[in-house]
């Protein structure tokens, strides 16, 4: 967890994933319904390097590729309103000697108006469909 995240929220803060399953190789994933973020105000992103190939989402499948995160893109909404839009991925990418979250202040959050975005997802190895993001959230929990 980012440091910065912790000393600024505290007790408030609380952390929940969303796992974005790729279905196709459209380039266009929109993340799924959460009962948890909506409305939430989010202050925090981050998404876990997968450099070695070797990480695997909650629900068992493999992770995005590093080849695939690079040339990923991330737009967030709050209620309808674009705050991030194509934010490239490998800036919010956290690896083990960097756990810089992307700080944040949606006010309330709407997962399922937001999405993310691949270039050139047909080119090789960028990714498959059954892979996932997995994209991890901080929040305040009032």
């Amino acid at each position: 967890m980012d440091n910065f995240l912790v000393k600024e929220y505290g007790s408030q803060l609380a952390t929940h994933n969303i796992e974005l399953k790729v279905s196709d190789q459209s380039g266009k994933y929109y993340l799924p319904e959460d009962a948890i973020l909506r409305e939430k105000r989010v202050v925090g992103v981050a998404v876990m390097d997968n450099t070695a190939g070797d990480i695997y989402s909650p629900m068992n499948r493999a992770c995005v590729s590093a080849k695939g995160l690079r040339n990923s893109y991330l737009s967030l909404v709050d209620i309808n309103n674009h705050i991030i839009a194509q934010h490239p991925i490998p800036d919010i990418t956290v690896t083990p000697q960097d756990k810089t979250w992307l700080p944040l202040d949606l006010p309330q959050f709407n997962p399922s108006k937001s999405f993310i975005e691949v270039g050139n997802p047909t080119a090789a190895n960028v990714i498959a469909a059954g892979e996932s993001f997995v994209l991890q959230f901080a929040y305040i929990n009032i």
